[in-house]
């Protein structure tokens, strides 16, 4: 089962200025809460709706982590020579999402080093 969240717990996120109190009652269109199913079907642009998704309590942390391992595996599959970093941050990903304990430090330190990594090859390209 999905969480429901109201226009006041939706304000209290802080949307964008593009997201008053009465646009957001206008996308909740009467209705006293929506889920994460009823906010993917909302008349926004696409990167609103993943911050609306990503906000604490509208997904499980489970569905948010699977989430992310798809879309880095998604991403290292254009490249030739992933950086094992950023595979491990995946493996950690998945494991989270099985409920295991995660060296999440370890973890984010990873990610950033692959990331600069990246970011400096593609300075030096």
């Amino acid at each position: 089962m999905l969480n429901k969240i109201t226009v006041d717990q939706m304000m209290e996120f802080h949307p964008c200025s593009a997201y008053s109190r009465d646009r957001v009652t206008e996308l909740w269109a009467g209705r006293e809460a929506i889920d994460a199913s009823e906010i993917c079907g909302l008349a926004i642009l696409p990167q609103d709706r993943v911050w609306a998704l990503t906000r604490p309590g509208v997904l499980p942390q489970q569905v948010l982590y699977l989430w992310a391992a798809g879309i880095v595996e998604r991403a290292l599959g254009r490249v030739e020579t992933p950086d094992p970093r950023s595979l491990a941050v995946v493996t950690a990903l998945r494991a989270a999402a099985r409920g295991e304990a995660v060296d999440w430090p370890a973890v984010c330190a990873a990610a950033y080093a692959a990331w600069r990594a990246a970011a400096d090859a593609a300075a030096d390209a």
